[in-house]
């Protein structure tokens, strides 16, 4: 299907009038681009780049809102076996609309390239998807307003947060100065109670960091000869 959806595209691209030849081929049922062509896009940025790698990626097809468990914690009652039950389990959800926003690139082709056949033209595709598709996703899921966009990591999302005009703001920036045994844990005790009060599991844990910070700060402090 991919050959077929590239040879098409160059049939269309190379005639005497590409625009109407290339609207009609995109009209048509084999129009449309394989679903495979963006699978693969994406199995290799996650293969490729650290960060899309941590991002647990749910394909939520048409979905529309998520309900979740937004209790905290309640604990049975211990009693004699053959005792009434006497602790009812109460539970409070929370509904998060999942807005639908599109991630959108093109790529101009020389029409020169149309002569290097499909293989050519997929790897070329590929590789402009990827660089393309990397940089919007990474910047969003760091530091994304929330307006038409991902709220980024560094974004208030906490209950009372004032959202201005679909904008989250920004969090406090702590400073970081030490790694040693007694402050690195401080802060993973901040991340270890969740708003309702209920403990977060804590595994292994991902720091974010350009290059030039890592090796000038992040890499004297945490390395031993």
């Amino acid at each position: 299907k991919e050959e077929v959806w590239y040879q098409k595209f160059i049939e269309a691209s190379k005639s005497r009038t590409p625009k109407q030849e290339f609207s009609n081929f995109l009209n048509s049922p084999e129009g449309i681009m394989p679903e495979t062509i963006v699978e693969d896009v994406f199995k290799d940025l996650r293969e490729e780049h650290q960060l899309l790698s941590k991002i647990n990626f749910t394909h939520t097809k048409f979905l529309t809102k998520w309900v979740l468990n937004d209790h905290t914690r309640d604990t049975a009652f211990w009693g004699e076996l053959n005792s009434e039950i006497e602790k009812e389990i109460t539970s409070a959800f929370k509904i998060i609309d999942i807005s639908q926003n599109k991630l959108s690139a093109f790529a101009a082709i020389p029409k020169d390239l149309l002569d290097l056949g499909p293989t050519f033209i997929d790897k070329y595709i590929r590789e402009v998807l990827k660089e393309a598709i990397s940089s919007g996703l990474e910047k969003a899921i760091i530091e994304g307003s929330g307006k038409k966009e991902p709220i980024g990591l560094n974004r208030k999302i906490s209950k009372g947060v004032n959202v201005s005009d679909g904008v989250y703001p920004k969090k406090e920036a702590i400073s970081v100065t030490s790694f040693s045994k007694e402050e690195y844990p401080k802060l993973l005790s901040k991340l270890s109670v969740k708003e309702n009060g209920r403990m977060r599991k804590i595994g292994p844990v991902t720091l974010i960091c350009n290059q030039v910070d890592y090796f000038n700060k992040i890499m004297p402090a945490t390395t031993a000869q």
